[in-house]
């Protein structure tokens, strides 16, 4: 009966030795000790399908787009071909003409300008940049989203029929 006792003795020290938690690696303690603490490292992983759909907002704006031609010159009369030697100089003036675009969305967007004359015109618009690319607003402040900007400027001959300002032709901003 006291072989018994021991051997439950024996058996219920292994059990309860073996069920106190905590690591113990070799050279870390000695035998009889456990360490106050343990760093124990936690890892993980992602995985997912997770769909980020583009999602685009584009602000453009643009000034007044009026424009001023401007016909000057001087008319010489020749006396020995008895008419006049016209030297002319056109020019254009733009006030408002800058066209700006702002990119709120999560993907990059470009944007390209292009003029068209209204019907009875020949005129011509030219852009200093025809294409503006815009990155991403990821990563970026509300208030700052990514911009660029053209600026545009009329080409060609106005007839002289008013002096007040008029639609000539209009510009297409198309968003891709």
């Amino acid at each position: 009966m006291v072989k018994r006792d021991i051997r439950a003795a024996v058996m219920t020290a292994l059990l309860l030795t073996a069920a106190i938690p905590g690591t113990a690696q070799a050279g870390e303690t000695s035998a009889g000790q456990l360490p106050d603490s343990a760093v124990i490292d936690v890892r993980a992983k992602y995985e997912g399908d997770m769909e980020v759909p583009a999602v685009y907002l584009v602000d453009v704006k643009w000034g007044a787009m009026e424009f001023t031609y401007t016909s000057a010159g001087t008319s010489i009369w020749d006396p020995v071909t008895h008419t006049y030697k016209v030297t002319e100089k056109n020019t254009w003036s733009g006030q408002g003409n800058t066209i700006t675009l702002e990119n709120h969305s999560n993907a990059e967007v470009t944007a390209e300008l292009s003029f068209r004359a209204a019907e009875g015109y020949s005129l011509t618009g030219n852009f200093d940049r025809e294409r503006l690319t815009l990155p991403s607003a990821e990563g970026t402040e509300a208030g700052a989203p990514p911009s660029a900007e053209a600026v545009f400027m009329l080409d060609g001959t106005l007839e002289a029929e008013t002096d007040s300002f008029h639609t000539v032709g209009q510009i297409t901003v198309a968003v891709k």
